[in-house]
């Protein structure tokens, strides 16, 4: 799963906005067991076009009042509205971007940068 998880900062940001819908709800879904709620907030705090959606999909899973996904929709909804506010305009380079609040992980991981990196998942 991590894997996979690194796979897609490889992945270009229309791929990315294209499967958003099940990424998130994926996400939900293994809320406990996989790093990828953390590459949806990266993705958030680097960009408002991906913060937006992110929220406005995780708000839509609020409202379906499904008990098993409320709860961690609730806690994406948040930290997306977080991550917006250091997220850059659609205008800006994401290099210049702060980060935001990112939830501490559930467990520990290594995520590969897109720059190719190795980092610290936790």
């Amino acid at each position: 799963q991590d894997y996979l998880v690194n796979a897609l900062y490889k992945m270009d940001d229309d791929d990315v906005d294209f499967y958003l819908p099940q990424l998130c709800q994926l996400a939900l879904l293994r809320f406990n067991k996989s790093a990828l709620y953390r590459f949806l907030l990266d993705k958030a705090s680097k960009s408002m076009h991906f913060a937006l959606k992110i929220t406005w999909l995780m708000q839509s899973y609020v409202e379906d009042r499904r008990p098993e996904i409320r709860d961690p929709a609730l806690s994406m909804v948040q930290w997306c509205e977080e991550a917006m506010l250091s997220a850059p305009s659609d205008g800006e380079h994401e290099s210049g971007a702060a980060t935001a609040h990112v939830p501490p992980s559930r467990s520990r991981v290594s995520v590969v940068s897109p720059a190719g990196d190795l980092e610290d998942g936790t």
